[in-house]
């Protein structure tokens, strides 16, 4: 990308630099960014040195190892942020770019973490990488996390959600984990880990938000990524939270679930076997949702 280019579409290139400037916010999604896009942006903010909230969108662009370790290297001089908004998602990422965000420091005064980073389908080493960046910040407050479709399984999920429990001060958490191949055993126990943050007030909590129709299977191509969870789990991960968590004051929970019966033929015969899928009521699940999750002055349940 060329710098005129970059020009036209980054409204902070119009704008003259102040060192002193505290605030910076990017909006610079599908712009067809590459590396050396990223250099030229970051070496138009090279001067700042005082800022408090970054916000970098960056999704569905192609800026690669080499833009996300100078990304990288740039937030490592920032070290008085209260806020900070970084999403990259969909851009073209090998192992080795997306162990740059490991290197990422502590940042003492951040309070509020915003990162996106789906349809980056690097599994465990994105979740061991985005895990310790996160773990990293022990005073964060607020915490979204959006990794959706990163073929990230259930141990996956797993230590995404175990890295919430070095946040001691952590009170509001918004986690994507849609379309990692996760079953009951990541669900669940993601669950059980993000309870004990005995701090949290606001929790959204994303498992499953699209579920296999069970019509029109024939000659029907269906995405293999879908995390699949049982009625069973659902109803433990509304246990959970109800009976380990009696500070929370908001939940908006997703967990589109199966039935008992058709989880067991997925665990035989793959997706293929959700074509069976019987009819069942809810009705269990929502007299666990009446009898668990009461307590909430506020709630969204979809399942």
């Amino acid at each position: 990308m060329s710098l005129l280019e970059l020009y036209n579409q980054n409204p902070f290139q119009q704008a003259k630099v102040c060192p002193q400037q505290k605030e910076i916010s990017l909006n610079l999604s599908k712009k067809q960014i590459d590396d050396k896009g990223i250099k030229i942006l970051l070496s138009n903010m090279k001067s700042l040195k005082q800022l408090t909230t970054i916000q970098l969108l960056l999704n569905n662009n192609n800026i690669g190892d080499k833009g996300i370790s100078d990304l990288v290297n740039w937030l490592n001089t920032q070290q008085n942020l209260v806020n900070l908004s970084l999403f990259i998602s969909f851009n073209s990422f090998t192992k080795k770019g997306i162990k740059c965000l490991s290197e990422i420091k502590q940042i003492k005064s951040l309070e509020k973490l915003s990162l996106a980073v789906s349809k980056n389908e690097l599994g465990q080493d994105l979740a061991q990488s985005l895990g310790q960046f996160i773990a990293k910040q022990i005073n964060v407050k607020q915490l979204v996390v959006i990794v959706n479709e990163c073929d990230l399984g259930n141990f996956g999920a797993i230590s995404i959600c175990q890295s919430t429990n070095f946040l001691t001060q952590l009170e509001k958490l918004e986690i994507f984990l849609d379309g990692n191949s996760m079953t009951d055993q990541g669900a669940l126990n993601s669950a059980k880990i993000i309870s004990k943050n005995k701090q949290l007030k606001y929790l959204h909590l994303e498992v499953c938000r699209f579920k296999i129709k069970d019509f029109n299977y024939e000659g029907l191509i269906y995405d293999l990524r879908s995390n699949v969870i049982s009625q069973s789990c659902a109803k433990e991960i509304i246990q959970t939270i109800g009976t380990q968590m009696p500070q929370l004051e908001t939940l908006n929970l997703k967990a589109l679930f199966y039935s008992d019966f058709s989880f067991s033929q997925f665990r035989k015969e793959g997706y293929d076997g959700l074509a069976k899928d019987e009819l069942f009521t809810k009705e269990d699940v929502y007299n666990y949702i009446e009898k668990y999750l009461q307590y909430l002055q506020s709630k969204t349940i979809v399942c």
